[in-house]
């Protein structure tokens, strides 16, 4: 278990189970009771407004229900079961983003190990409140970032054949996909899984130390290049396939094999050869000048062609 931190333990010394949450955006008033049943009253000055910027007050639905929030993560917080008085605490902040309520948050963050989401929310804190009753948290917050800060690890992550579209999630967050990136990380248990096409391509499970540095490589399969033919390549690839397309037609309507003028050919051909031969075996000439068949005594004679 993750101990109290001092600072989070001054905090909620101060913090009511009900507060009464700012009711306008120009007049802010918090109704602290501390745990020994005194009550304060607290006049909290409005946050800074940028220039121009349009304030849009809560409606009251909104205020009861962070009212409601809040009160359920301090009653939590106080029976340190610090994982549901955050995600509470993170509600109500949500709703109305109030430095009462974000200090507390932070210290919830803190309590359970978040130390990059806590450190975060100090520094918002201290950008948020320069002056008025909470400007007295200050130093406490700045004391808090320096103790806890140092806790977080520091991940150097090389991407090997990282290509356009590739996606790289850090357990449950998605962070851009370089080939080289450096991530503070908290301690703990980690995935980082390279997501490519909707699934994944690579990953990495590592266990991280308080304050480590570490450098994680992970290999992704070489990326298929996709070529885009220019307009002259696609037009004459459809010349090729028309031609084929064409041949094959001719093919089909002459019943198939060799086309008709190469079978006539060859056939003439072959009537040509068959009359020599006939000729050459019915007209042989005897010694005498006459004619005689080849075929004598049932052997062949010796043809002479004249």
């Amino acid at each position: 278990m993750i101990g109290r931190s001092p600072f989070l333990s001054f905090v909620l010394s101060l913090v009511a189970l009900s507060v009464a949450l700012p009711t306008s955006a120009r007049a802010q008033q918090i109704e602290i009771t501390r745990n020994d049943d005194a009550e304060a009253q607290v006049e909290e000055a409005p946050p800074a407004e940028p220039e121009g910027a349009v304030q849009i007050a809560p409606s009251e639905e909104d205020r009861e229900r962070a009212r409601g929030l809040f009160g359920e993560a301090v009653e939590h917080a106080q029976n340190e079961e610090w994982d549901i008085a955050r995600d509470k605490f993170r509600e109500a902040y949500e709703i109305i983003p109030n430095e009462t309520i974000l200090v507390n948050l932070a210290g919830a963050q803190i309590e359970t190990g978040r130390y990059v989401e806590g450190v975060a929310s100090y520094r918002l804190f201290l950008d948020t409140v320069t002056d008025g009753p909470l400007a007295r948290l200050r130093r406490s917050a700045e004391q808090a970032i320096e103790e806890y800060e140092a806790k977080i690890a520091n991940v150097t992550i090389n991407l090997a054949n990282v290509a356009d579209g590739d996606v790289l999630r850090v357990d449950d967050q998605e962070v851009a996909a370089s080939a080289t990136q450096e991530l503070p990380l908290n301690p703990g248990d980690h995935r980082l899984d390279v997501q490519r096409d909707g699934a994944s391509a690579a990953f990495s499970e590592v266990t991280l130390a308080e304050g480590e540095t570490r450098v994680i490589d992970i290999e992704l399969p070489v990326a298929q290049q996709v070529t885009v033919p220019t307009p002259r390549e696609t037009a004459n690839q459809e010349f090729i396939e028309i031609n084929s397309r064409r041949d094959d037609e001719e093919r089909t309507s002459d019943g198939g094999g060799a086309p008709v003028g190469l079978i006539i050919g060859i056939s003439a051909g072959v009537l040509v050869a068959a009359g020599a031969v006939v000729a050459v075996l019915l007209l042989t000439r005897d010694d005498e000048g006459g004619t005689e068949p080849p075929f004598q005594d049932g052997n062949w004679g010796v043809l002479e062609v004249p």
